[in-house]
């Protein structure tokens, strides 16, 4: 921002504090395209990026996992998605062993055993 400023004109365009040391900020454009600070916390909400699960700010990195933003805390205290929790069945019931595999003769896998394809991406 080659631009001069007073020192009480200096200040974030979203929030209106003044800019002072020991804080981050963003170039933003107003409308005629003039540069004006931005603090992160105002960029962060201009850009309203939540996580799916605790609806906070995304300020850091992030992963998306079935078309949802979530903290990577937030992704790994998922509930659904712990690796050490137990199997359960829609009834919320173990499967019987049975389930498990197939039968002899069976050409079609029971629905414990069909899995969707997901991806996930580290932001």
């Amino acid at each position: 921002m080659n631009s001069l400023w007073h020192r009480q004109c200096f200040k974030c365009k979203g929030c209106d504090e003044p800019v002072v040391d020991g804080r981050d900020y963003v170039a933003a454009l107003d409308t005629s395209g003039r540069p004006w600070p931005l603090c992160l916390d105002c960029h962060f909400e201009e850009k309203d990026l939540r996580c799916a699960k605790c609806n906070q700010i995304l300020r850091e990195s992030y992963i998306e996992f079935n078309g949802m933003n979530m903290h990577r805390s937030c992704f790994m205290d998922d509930e659904e998605l712990d690796e050490g929790g137990e199997e359960l069945d829609e009834s919320g019931k173990e499967p019987d062993e049975d389930d498990e595999e197939l039968d002899e003769g069976s050409e079609e896998p029971n629905e414990m055993s069909t899995y969707e394809e997901v991806a996930i991406t580290f932001v």
